[in-house]
This record gives structure tokens, C-alpha cells and sequence, in this order.
């Protein structure tokens, strides 16, 4: 866990806020890089999207749009919050929003240091659960399979007879050979990480594939990929590279 380097990105409409955060995470915390600093909610959510990191740093009083309303507006939250605020009267209603922490500032080091070993532990709890995270794999006839719980009952899947699984807010759509689909109660991330190891690879963060069932793909105008059910979908220029790479090797 030493080594992993985590990404992050700094929402603060104070100046001297984000200039302090960025510094102190860069002297005390070198295994966090940062990406960039907001000044606004508005700039935050485009960085999310666009960046996908792990950490987010989020100012709560922040004009136009709080650091709450921004949250708000963010679909797929897949990224560890910490709140960075002058205000303790806030530390209540952060709990809502599942923060991983809450800092005053101004910053203390050692409660930054505190912070991100949070993280490391989280990471580390996600990779020793990543088999039995959310549905237990199993063997039936030499095939993996995976437990979906959809609705009120568990549906057992053959990990093959998927094609493709879609984020939908806080649920994913898993496409299968048969034309079903199901709506699964669980995150694309939850997916990606029961998954990854059986031939599947998210091309875009609302986009887990079966690599087994790419049709074609093209490299004109970005990057896409067609599967065999004639469903074309973008590659996120994040994950193209990686893509490309798995996909010729």
C-alpha cells in the first residue's frame, strides 16, 4: 500500500485555500497527486468527470453553488470525499454525504497524514474483499459465475453470458447474451472490481466491456468499440491507451 499512488483534485473559491492544500499534501503526503484546483462548483464537477480521481478535496462555503448543492449534482460519486472547511458546525450534515473525512482549517499535517492513511485503508479493505465484494463468485461447471442481486431475489449469472455492464446513477445495467438486462442496486466501480480479473475492462467510467464479445474497434476521431451486439461505445481518452494495449496483446 506504500506505493499506490492516489489521484485528487482541490474544489476551494479561496486562493490562499488551495495554494496551502496542494503544498501541504506535496510536503507530507507524497503519494497523492494532484491534478488540479477548482475555484468553483461548477469547475469541480467538470474535473470529476473529466479526471475521475480519487480523492476529492471539497470546500463546503463556496458562492453560487456550495460544496453540498455541487455533490448534488453528481450522479456517480466514486471517489473518497473530504471536506475542507473554517466551519465545524458543518461536521454533521457531512456524514450524509459519506465523507471520508472532515478537515478545519486550517490544515493540520498530521490530521492531513491521518486522512490519507484512511484511504489506504479503504483501498486495501477493497482489494482483500474484491472476490466476495458484493455478490459471492462461484464455481458451477468449471464456469464463473456471479450472484446479482435484482430486486427482491439473486439472480446467478455466467460471467461469459455478460456483454457489457452500464452505470445508471447509483445502480448498473448489466447487459447480457440473451438480450436481457438486469438493473443491479450496485455501483459500475463494484463491477469493475469483481470483474477485472475475468476479461472485462472499463473503457469510460459508465462503461465495463466483455473483451471477449468486441467486435471491432476504431481509432478515427478518438476511440471507439462496437460489440457483437452492435452497440458502439466510446473509449474515454483516459483509458484508451491501456485499451488499445490489452485489446492487441
Amino acid at each position: 500500500m506504500q506505493d499506490y499512488i492516489f489521484t485528487a483534485i482541490i474544489i476551494d473559491d479561496e486562493t490562499d485555500g488551495r495554494i496551502v492544500l496542494d503544498s501541504s499534501l506535496r510536503n507530507y503526503c507524497p503519494n497523492v497527486k494532484v491534478l488540479c484546483q477548482c475555484k468553483s462548483a461548477e469547475e469541480g464537477i467538470e474535473a470529476i468527470n473529466t479526471l475521475n480521481p480519487d480523492i476529492v478535496f471539497l470546500d463546503i462555503n463556496m458562492p453560487k453553488v456550495d460544496g453540498f448543492g455541487m455533490l448534488d449534482r453528481i450522479k456517480n460519486k466514486e471517489f473518497h470525499l473530504v471536506f475542507v472547511t473554517a466551519y465545524s458546525e458543518y461536521a454533521i450534515k457531512a456524514i450524509k454525504y459519506a465523507a471520508l473525512d472532515y478537515l478545519l482549517k486550517p490544515i493540520d499535517p498530521e490530521e492531513l497524514i491521518t486522512t490519507i492513511k484512511k484511504c489506504q485503508s479503504v483501498v486495501k479493505n477493497f482489494n482483500e474483499m474484491k472476490i466476495n465484494y458484493f455478490s459471492k463468485m462461484i464455481k458451477k461447471d468449471d464456469l464463473q459465475s456471479i450472484i446479482l442481486p435484482v430486486k427482491s431475489e439473486y439472480v446467478v449469472i455466467e460471467t461469459n453470458e455478460i456483454i457489457r455492464c452500464e452505470a445508471d446513477g447509483n445502480y448498473t445495467k448489466v447487459f447480457l447474451m440473451n438480450n436481457d438486462c438486469h438493473l443491479v442496486s450496485k455501483t459500475l466501480k463494484d463491477f469493475d472490481i469483481q470483474l477485472s480479473d475475468f476479461n472485462f475492462f472499463r473503457i469510460h467510467k459508465s462503461h465495463l466491456i466483455n473483451l471477449k464479445y468486441v467486435k471491432k474497434f476504431s481509432k478515427n476521431d478518438g476511440c471507439s468499440v462496437t460489440l457483437v451486439d452492435n452497440t458502439e461505445l466510446d473509449v474515454s481518452r483516459r483509458n484508451k491507451d491501456e485499451f488499445l494495449r490489452v485489446l492487441t496483446t
